[in-house]
């Protein structure tokens, strides 16, 4: 006989493996997608409408609907590796585990919980960040191994999730100057080795379109009064300057100094 508690403690966590626990791989099948559908509109609509529970109600459904199949389970209760507590608990066991590298090691989705990048980059936007050869590896917070030479170097333009040499809450941020480079800031111009960037304001609005070797962006201004308009400095070997693009709501480089290249994450490749 399958053990009714632990059913229904599964079906309200994970609702697929809990039908699969009782033989109705079908029954998991719907419930996976059901899972992935809900999810998604929980998503959208928490972040549209501030509303969600699509989830909750699903869990407790799923509880439902599989007390009911237990209670038509007389005899004969499967007897596969997955109709035992320890054969189903390693399915979740084993995703944990290869989320936990593929976050680690590979790519990792942030949030992002400032105004530090716009009009790049808003609040609540979601980014993915390539970390494969940058040096420094970990997730939720743990690092689980560090480089001491970076394979890959990060570009003049590029974005990238990175610790600065302060803390240990990760930031976002543009890539100005990388190792040897004397960069001045001044007048709302980026000036790097003596050759300015190319600017181009934008009519009509406070931002500025600015071009560093092949990558574009946007850039915007909103305090003529900051201190921070006017930096020079020559980035040391083993680090980058850094800057956001909201140039006088940003809290980079030109505030807490350059960033090692052990403290970089990895780079943006993807915004949602």
């Amino acid at each position: 006989m399958p053990n009714r508690w632990f059913v229904g403690i599964l079906a309200f966590i994970v609702p697929p493996l809990a039908f699969l626990y009782l033989s109705k791989k079908s029954w998991a099948a719907v419930y996976l997608i059901l899972i992935i559908i809900v999810g998604v509109l929980d998503f959208y609509l928490d972040r549209y409408l501030s509303i969600s529970g699509g989830g909750l109600m699903l869990s407790i459904g799923a509880v439902l609907h599989s007390a009911t199949i237990c209670n038509s389970i007389h005899d004969g209760f499967g007897e596969r590796w997955f109709n035992r507590w320890w054969g189903v608990l390693t399915i979740p066991i084993g995703f944990l585990v290869f989320i936990l590298f593929f976050r680690s090691f590979i790519f990792e989705p942030f949030e992002i919980p400032s105004e530090s990048m716009l009009p790049t980059l808003k609040v609540g936007d979601h980014v993915v960040v390539n970390k494969i050869g940058y040096g420094l590896y970990g997730t939720f917070g743990l690092t689980l191994y560090q480089s001491d030479s970076d394979n890959k170097k990060p570009l003049r333009g590029e974005v990238f999730v990175l610790y600065p040499p302060h803390g240990d809450s990760v930031f976002i941020e543009r890539i100005v100057g990388v190792p040897g480079d004397k960069v001045s800031f001044s007048n709302k111009q980026i000036v790097i080795n003596g050759v300015p960037i190319k600017t181009e304001a934008i009519k009509g609005t406070n931002t500025i379109q600015e071009s560093i070797g092949d990558t574009t962006y946007r850039v915007q201004y909103l305090n003529e009064n900051n201190r921070f308009r006017d930096v020079a400095v020559t980035v040391p070997e083993g680090h980058y300057f850094v800057m956001g693009d909201n140039r006088d709501n940003s809290s980079d480089s030109r505030m807490w100094g350059m960033v090692p290249s052990d403290r970089i994450v990895g780079k943006m490749v993807l915004i949602w």
